[in-house]
């Protein structure tokens, strides 16, 4: 599921269906968000392995996080 129109980004990936039924209650910024049922699997689909550990802007080559910020 993703839009037709995005592109080029290694996120915008199709994904499947079953990340989103059920969504499941989250805590996230201090309020509850619904988020994907595995989110874990579902970020690290999108973005890679290890990125819940190793957060990183999506084209670092333009812009690094700066790691002392977390």
């Amino acid at each position: 599921m993703t839009k037709d129109t995005w592109m080029d980004h290694r996120q915008d990936v199709e994904f499947p269906e079953h990340f989103l039924k059920p969504l499941v209650p989250l805590p996230f910024a201090g309020f509850t968000a619904m988020a994907p049922n595995n989110h874990r699997g579902f970020l690290e689909l999108k973005f890679g392995a290890g990125v819940i550990e190793n957060p990183e802007y999506p084209n670092p080559a333009r812009k690094r996080l700066d790691k002392g910020a977390l």
